[in-house]
C-alpha cells in the first residue's frame, strides 16, 4: 500500500509540472501514453491502475464512461478481495478527486454495487470504501453528500462529521445491528425502525 500511494504521489507531482510548465518544454503525451500502456495491462496493482485513469480522465483520454466502467467493474471483484475490488476506486480518487462530486454516475455505480452486497460482505469491503475516501476534507464530503442525497430524492442525510465517533465505532456498530437483525430473525420478532421522537410526534 505504501508504495502504490508513492506512485499516486509521483503521477500527481508530474501532471502538476506537466499541467503548469512555462516552456512546453516537457512533453505531456509521453506521459500520457505511458499511462496508456499501463492501463492495458490488468494485471497491475488496482490502486496504479485507478490513478493512470485518473490521470488520463482529466486530461479527456479516459472519458467518463469508460471511467465509469472501469470502476464498476473492479466493484463487482470486491466481494471476493475486497482489498483489489476497491483498490481501482482509491486510486481514481487519488489523482481525480473531483469525479466524486462531479460524477453522479459513479457515485450510482458505487450505489448499485453496495445494494447487491449482504451485511457481511459490506463489513468486509467497508474499511476499504472508508480508505478510498479518506483523503476528502470535510467541504468536499459535503459536495458529495449533496451528490448522494439528490440520488436518494432529496433526503436529508443529516451531519455526516461526527469526531466522537471513530471508524472503529462505526464499524462495531454496524455489526452490532447486523447482530441483533440475525437474533430477531432467528427468533422469527419483527424488527422494529425506532424514530426520532420528534418525528413520531409529528405524525
Amino acid at each position: 500500500m505504501e508504495k502504490a500511494n508513492e506512485i499516486m504521489g509521483g503521477f500527481n507531482s508530474i501532471w502538476e509540472i506537466l499541467n503548469h510548465q512555462q516552456t512546453q518544454s516537457l512533453d505531456p503525451e509521453l506521459f500520457i501514453s505511458s499511462l496508456l500502456d499501463l492501463l492495458s495491462d490488468p494485471q497491475r496493482n488496482p490502486v496504479i491502475l485507478g490513478g493512470g485513469a485518473g490521470i488520463l480522465h482529466i486530461t479527456g483520454t479516459v472519458a467518463t464512461p469508460t471511467l465509469i466502467t472501469l470502476a464498476a467493474g473492479y466493484l463487482e471483484s470486491a466481494q471476493a478481495d475486497p482489498a483489489a475490488g476497491v483498490g481501482f476506486l482509491r486510486g481514481v480518487l487519488s489523482t481525480c478527486r473531483e469525479v466524486a462530486w462531479s460524477v453522479p454516475e459513479l457515485l450510482q455505480a458505487i450505489q448499485a454495487r453496495l445494494e447487491q452486497w449482504d451485511p457481511d460482505e459490506f463489513l468486509r469491503v467497508l474499511p476499504e470504501l472508508r480508505l478510498a475516501f479518506a483523503d476528502l476534507t470535510p467541504r468536499e464530503t459535503d459536495r458529495v453528500a449533496a451528490v448522494i442525497a439528490n440520488l436518494q430524492g432529496g433526503v436529508d442525510l443529516g451531519n455526516l462529521m461526527i469526531p466522537q465517533i471513530s471508524p472503529v465505532d462505526l464499524e462495531l456498530g454496524l455489526r452490532i445491528d447486523q447482530l441483533m437483525l440475525a437474533s430477531l430473525q432467528q427468533d422469527q420478532l419483527p424488527w422494529i425502525q425506532f424514530q426520532e421522537p420528534d418525528a413520531i410526534a409529528s405524525e
